[in-house]
């Protein structure tokens, strides 16, 4: 269950659902403290998902509550009490449910819809009963995500939305930019920002802009750390990383500058050498890379030479 990055909120609903489960004193955490912790958290996308869905949830904890194993005859061996094979499902349908919303990240979203989908759940009938189905959540949760600013990553069938100012982009630049919106959210950033554009190009390590870079004989693990340091000092005191990732104003400089690459280097189509260059007009990302005496003007030297 370590293969997605769980949102802070969704690690805090997990940990409200254990001091659940000690509250009333049962050894395993279950679906319905899951649940519990979701309505205790009070926050994010799932409880927005709720009120969309007309679900009471005053009527809802006590009724979630009421389904709990009785309590055990010994005290529970807390706090790190371990999860029920219907809470690891859950879990589980969670990451599904993200790939195929096209999402790289976990949230209390996904998590409510992993409570719902699994039929074998107890808590099904009762969400059913107060109107809460799998198709009225997955409906609610695109409608309230269905933002054309937010870049999505690629979902389990590839296919990749976004780029909303990069049209006609080749797949390899979209993932490297859905590559970036995962990077962002793991850091807690609120916006999408050149240094995690920068950061996801150097993961990638293919197409022309590595090329490049390879060609120059980089030290990736020094520019990498350099980007990350980077974003540390320019995240906010406040952020939280089930926020949704936004463009910021510097990104969106960066892909129009990205236009301009392309048509002074003469291509058909932008590309992530495009993405490389443009990124390197960007403060944060040059003085980065000018750590290892890599700057601009020899990138794009290199970048014309190897496209001949």
């Amino acid at each position: 269950m370590n293969g997605y990055n769980f949102t802070e909120r969704v690690r805090k609903v997990l940990s409200i659902a254990r001091e659940e489960a000690l509250r009333l004193q049962n050894e395993y955490v279950a679906p319905e403290h899951i649940m519990l912790g979701l309505l205790r958290e009070g926050e994010g996308v799932a409880n927005v998902v709720l009120e969309r869905c007309g679900v009471d949830v005053d009527t809802l904890g006590p009724k979630i509550e009421a389904l709990a194993e009785p309590p055990a005859s010994r005290p529970a061996l807390g706090p790190d009490l371990p999860y029920a094979s219907r809470a690891k499902r859950t879990l589980e349908l969670s990451m599904s449910e993200a790939r195929e919303l096209g999402h790289s990240y976990v949230g209390t979203e996904h998590l409510l819809m992993g409570l719902v989908r699994d039929d074998k759940n107890k808590l099904v009938p009762v969400l059913k009963e107060l109107g809460l189905t799998v198709d009225r959540a997955r409906a609610a949760i695109v409608e309230i995500l269905g933002d054309t600013n937010v870049i999505s990553a690629p979902g389990s069938r590839d296919d990749l939305i976004g780029m909303p100012l990069v049209p006609n982009a080749p797949e390899r630049l979209r993932r490297v930019m859905a590559t970036a919106y995962s990077v962002a959210g793991t850091l807690g950033a609120t916006e999408l920002s050149p240094v995690h554009a920068a950061l996801a190009l150097l993961q990638h390590r293919d197409g022309a802009g590595n090329a490049a870079l390879d060609s120059l004989r980089i030290n990736r693990d020094a520019i990498t750390e350099a980007l990350q340091q980077a974003a540390s000092l320019d995240k906010g005191p406040e952020i939280s990383p089930e926020v949704r990732v936004k463009v910021s104003g510097a990104l969106q400089a960066v892909l129009l500058r990205l236009h301009d690459e392309q048509r002074a280097l003469g291509s058909a189509a932008p590309g992530t050498q495009h993405l490389l260059l443009a990124l390197l007009g960007d403060k944060q990302v040059a003085d980065s890379f000018a750590q290892q005496g890599l700057r601009v003007e020899r990138v794009r030297d290199e970048v014309r030479r190897l496209s001949g």
